[in-house]
């Protein structure tokens, strides 16, 4: 105590001597920096944003204020409009929510990388998730104040932040129906029976563009003009096939690859493919475009046809009455493929009034729906056989004209006339000949082979014995 000043001494009071006074630790225990992690995102905004600055700057940030970042997680081309796309997001709450997250900061450029919610509550909600854990945000480029105004100031910046990628997605959207307007292509690669050609941005004519190829300047638009005329000619040949000869999609594109034309890029047509060709506009000269409708960070909700838009670009090379025909005989098409029910109805209709209509004669018959799709469309054969007059009996011999089968006296007759005609009966002779009932037909009607024999007066062989009677 003998260091301690007097009038301390006396501050102290009276038991000021039992007072130990110790000399400053000027040692200070060693602090470990702060773990964090870093979220990075770009779309297509300016270079300001690319990964690499903002990784560069967090760097800097954390350097400055002792803190090391041990896990990054990165949205690259991504949109900030929801968090649906953004797998690098969805780790990171994950690993948040999961309370196993080895870090207790997430650094951020700024507010907009974060997202551009349309909802600023959807921002503050996932911000609000983290701090709830335990982890705080922090915006590197956008410090702010952990007060009131702090907050405010965030929740603006988050509406500023949504508001952008609005004001940003009404200017495409009217940049887009403007140059749909003109009969500029929208994008996309050319189809068959089309190529892309540059339009310059005085209105001149550019270099067709190959398969693969893109316009080379921002200034430059494309349009669609016609391709080779041998492709025009398919195109033509599809429409006549589909709409003056009934035959389905699939089939147009089997009865192409028989003949050896194939799609541009040297593989067969198919079903699809044949249903593209009718369905495009183009090829009554027409663009149309406003087919879709797509709210900002929600899904695309199509446009009824009635509401298109329609810009003339091109000569057509298909009547419109053809492709009008065409796209009403899609509509009637369930599912788009097939045939109409009234199509399959006319084709057997037709198949009757030349033979017979078994199933063998349908599934061979060119141009025809087979077998399975009949049952399939109309429950049964039955049904179908019914819908063009025929009566259906399940017997495929044994049959008068009007498809019904032989009653007895006239199984007797037709066995008779057998015998004539070969001067003997057997029932080889007899499964031998379609005209005359099976032997299963003709057991039921007779009990027996040797009874149908009897009651035709035809000799019984010693081989041809009587079904025994069921005990």
């Amino acid at each position: 105590m003998d260091d301690l000043p007097a009038r301390l001494r006396r501050h102290f009071g009276r038991d000021a001597d039992g007072a130990v006074v110790l000399s400053p630790d000027t040692s200070r225990p060693e602090r470990k920096p702060a773990l964090a992690a870093q979220y990075l995102r770009m779309s297509t905004d300016h270079q300001r944003y690319s990964l690499g600055n903002q990784r560069a700057f967090i760097a800097g940030f954390a350097e400055s204020r002792g803190i090391e970042i041990v896990r990054t997680y990165e949205d690259a081309g991504r949109s900030g409009v929801t968090v649906d796309k953004r797998p690098g997001l969805q780790r990171l709450l994950s690993e948040v929510l999961s309370g196993k997250a080895p870090f207790s900061t997430i650094l951020v450029f700024d507010v907009s990388r974060w997202g551009r919610f349309q909802d600023a509550d959807e921002a503050a909600h996932y911000e609000f998730l983290c701090r709830e854990a335990g982890l705080s945000v922090i915006y590197c480029a956008e410090l702010f104040a952990d007060d009131s105004f702090g907050s405010v100031f965030k929740q603006l910046k988050r509406v500023m932040a949504g508001e952008y990628s609005r004001d940003l997605s009404a200017k495409v959207r009217a940049g887009r129906r403007a140059k749909a307007a003109r009969g500029r292509a929208l994008g996309g690669g050319a189809v068959y029976g089309f190529r892309r050609q540059v339009v310059n941005a005085d209105g001149s004519a550019g270099p067709i563009l190959q398969e693969g190829q893109w316009k080379s300047r921002p200034d430059q638009e494309v349009r669609y003009i016609w391709g080779p005329p041998e492709e025009l000619a398919v195109i033509q040949r599809i429409f006549e096939w589909f709409v003056h000869e009934a035959r389905s999609q699939a089939g147009i594109a089997r009865l192409l690859t028989q003949q050896g034309v194939m799609w541009r890029d040297g593989t067969p047509w198919n079903g699809d493919r044949v249903q593209k060709i009718l369905r495009r506009e183009l090829v009554v000269g027409f663009q149309a475009y406003g087919k879709s409708r797509v709210e900002l960070g929600k899904r695309t909700i199509a446009v009824d046809r009635s509401q298109w838009t329609y810009v003339r670009v091109l000569e057509p090379i298909v009547d419109v009455d053809t492709f009008v025909a065409a796209q009403e005989r899609m509509g009637a098409l369930k599912r788009g493929h097939g045939k109409t029910e009234e199509e399959m109805v006319r084709e057997l209709a037709c198949l009757l009034a030349r033979q017979r209509p078994t199933l063998e004669a349908i599934a061979k018959a060119e141009n025809m729906a087979s077998p399975t799709v009949y049952r399939s469309r109309f429950g049964s054969m039955k049904a179908a056989y019914e819908r063009v007059g025929f009566r259906y009996t399940g017997y495929r011999r044994g049959l008068n004209p009007d498809g019904t089968p032989l009653d007895r006296d006239q199984t007797i007759e037709a066995l008779r006339a057998l015998h004539k005609q070969h001067g003997r009966i057997s029932l080889k002779l007899i499964k031998a000949s379609p005209g005359i009932p099976g032997d299963n037909r003709i057991r039921t009607i007779f009990g027996s082979i040797a009874e149908a024999y009897e009651a035709a007066g035809l000799p019984v062989g010693p081989r041809v014995g009587r079904r025994r009677a069921p005990k």
